[in-house]
Formats: C-alpha cells, sequence, structure tokens
C-alpha cells in the first residue's frame, strides 16, 4: 500500500541492472523510480559517483563512462522533467509545495533527521538484534579469513553508498517519516546476510539465524503507541477511525457540518478512502469551524482544531489498543 515499497523495488532493480552491466535496463527501472517518488533522483549521481570510484581503482574506463552509457544514466532525468512539465500543467506546480516549504538547509536538522533515519534502520522494530548479528559476523569472518565477503564487496560498496546518499537527501526535509528508509532497510538486511552467512553457510546455522529474526520481527510488527503506517498497529487507528465515521454520518441531519483533526479530516473529504460508504459530505462544510459534529482521534502530535470549551456531549468513545477516537456533538456558535 505504501509507494516507498514500491520505490524500493524499482530501485533495487536499477541498482542490480546497472552492477550487471545493462545500462539500459538502469534507465528503465530509474525512470519507474523517479516515477514512483522524487527522492530516487540520487540514483544517477550514485552510480555516476561508482563509476568513478571504480575507474580510479581498476584504472579502466566503465561502460557508464562512456557516451551512450551517460545518455542512459541522464535519461530518467528526461522522463522526470517532462512528468513535472505535465504536473505544472495540471496542478499549477512543479513540485508538491508541502514538501518544498519542508526543505530546510540547516546543518542541526539534517543532523537531527539523520539520526532517527538510522535509529529507525538499525535499531527500531527490532532491527538492533541484526545490527548486532551483522557486527559478529564480520568480526568473526574477517577472524577466520572468509572471502565470501570479499566476493561481494563490489555490490555492496554500490548498496552503501546509495544507501547514504539516499538518507542524506532525505535527511535536507524537515518532515521525517521512517517509512521513508525502507529502500535502506532493505539495502542493511543485504548486506547483513552477506556478513551473517559468510560465518557459515550450513544449513543448520542459517536455520537458526532465520528463525531467530523471525520471531524477533514478529514480536515488532506493533508498537504500543501511534507511529502513522509504519507498522501494523496502523490499523487500530482505522478501525476506530472507521466505527466514529459510520456512527457519525448515521445521525447526522441533513445540513450538519462535520469536522475532524487529523486523520480523520482525510476520512470525511476524500470519498474514495472506504470511510463513507457512499455517503456523500459536501468537502466546503470542512472548512468551517462551525460543527455540529466531530471526530477527535487521539495521535499525539495531531494537535486540536476545535476549543475543547464548544464540546458540550460525547456521544460515542471508540477504542482499540492505543487507538482512541471520539464523536462529539458540538454547540452552536
Amino acid at each position: 500500500m505504501l509507494p516507498e515499497v514500491t520505490l524500493a523495488l524499482f530501485i533495487f532493480m536499477a541498482l542490480c541492472s546497472y552492477y550487471e552491466g545493462r545500462v539500459l535496463w538502469f534507465a528503465f527501472y530509474a525512470s519507474l523510480a523517479m516515477l514512483t517518488k522524487e527522492s530516487a533522483i540520487v540514483l544517477p549521481v550514485v552510480v555516476i559517483v561508482y563509476s568513478i570510484l571504480q575507474w580510479a581503482v581498476v584504472k579502466e574506463k566503465p561502460q557508464a563512462l562512456k557516451l551512450t552509457g551517460l545518455v542512459l544514466i541522464a535519461l530518467p532525468y528526461l522522463t522526470f522533467g517532462c512528468f513535472l512539465l505535465l504536473q505544472k500543467k495540471q496542478n499549477g506546480w512543479y513540485f508538491f509545495p508541502y514538501h518544498m516549504d519542508a526543505v530546510v538547509f540547516d546543518i542541526s536538522v539534517f543532523v537531527q533527521q539523520a539520526a532517527h533515519f538510522l535509529l529507525f534502520v538499525f535499531v527500531q522494530q527490532g532491527r538492533y538484534v541484526l545490527t548486532v548479528l551483522t557486527a559478529m559476523g564480520l568480526v568473526f569472518s574477517l577472524a577466520l579469513n572468509k572471502q565470501a565477503i570479499t566476493r561481494r564487496c563490489d555490490f555492496l560498496f554500490l548498496l552503501v553508498l546509495f544507501g547514504v546518499a539516499f538518507l542524506g537527501f532525505n535527511s535536507l526535509f524537515g518532515v521525517y517519516m521512517g517509512r521513508y528508509a525502507t529502500i535502506v532497510v532493505v539495502v542493511f538486511c543485504i548486506a547483513a546476510g552477506v556478513a551473517i552467512t559468510s560465518v557459515s553457510e550450513s544449513n543448520l546455522y542459517m536455520a537458526l539465524v532465520m528463525a531467530g529474526l523471525l520471531v524477533v520481527s514478529y514480536r515488532h510488527l506493533e508498537q504500543p503507541q501511534f507511529n502513522y503506517d509504519e507498522d501494523m498497529g496502523y490499523r487500530r487507528q482505522v478501525h476506530v477511525l472507521q466505527q466514529g465515521v459510520t456512527e457519525m454520518i448515521r445521525i447526522m441531519k441533513p445540513g450538519d457540518k462535520p469536522g475532524s483533526n487529523f486523520p480523520g479530516f482525510f476520512a470525511l473529504g476524500f470519498d474514495k478512502g472506504g470511510y463513507l460508504n457512499g455517503a456523500k459530505i459536501n468537502p466546503d462544510r470542512l472548512t468551517d469551524k462551525d460543527y455540529d459534529y466531530y471526530l477527535l482521534c487521539n495521535p499525539p502530535d495531531a494537535g486540536f482544531d476545535v476549543d475543547s470549551s464548544k464540546y458540550i456531549t460525547l456521544v460515542k468513545a471508540f477504542d482499540d489498543g492505543y487507538a482512541h477516537t471520539s464523536l462529539y456533538r458540538v454547540r452552536r456558535k
């Protein structure tokens, strides 16, 4: 359901294609990645930098740095540029204004955002276990003089170079969401797999490691607090919101004005979201503060859109784990 999942697939396919020397396929997958989400614009830059470093080491000019290769690597930018022109014509802007407003060139914000992303990739959702196992795998592999990592170091370096560039780009924005780092989690898991299996390729060893990691993953599928949409606990917020919207529609009379804070106002204002079940609500009413009914959802950072003194009647409350939504009848001014 998340665009970052599709983005991660296209980016990984692009990196694999480039590494295997299929530059035309790289151009294809990188174009799809950019059309999925703007953050993929770092892809061509990363492969150019990687090619230059490769040239400096092996003293042989890579195919990607020849004229045909450079044209193909730049092709995704042309595709993306055409999309931006169409977006400007249709919507009146090249880049989503909210996202542009979030771009900040402040080193303190950059460091703070980067720290959030690193914490998400290497520690949260139980990945601290994977981080420890990766470090242990590297130590044992070096101590035992294993060659498995050496055989894969070129591809791993490409992945790591991309991961650093991608997190750096996303850290320029003042808005943080863990799901933005989905592709970096994929990169980390691949690198972790190489490090861990370099110790031993025994089926028993790998089965035990996999079983342990699956248990850890299962225990962290959901956290006991609101986490936007980066873990399975988000379904609880969807559940109580659906109940609240259904009850509000049931008791509203023609002409009544509904309202909600985040994320409820999306449920009321977007009829294709599935919350309204065919009911029609005039979006203009959602901008009017003189509500008749108000859904108050409980994400801790959402704030309140309505002065609590206006609440005179709690119609019904809906709870599911951490998630709580209340339906209020609001006094007219």
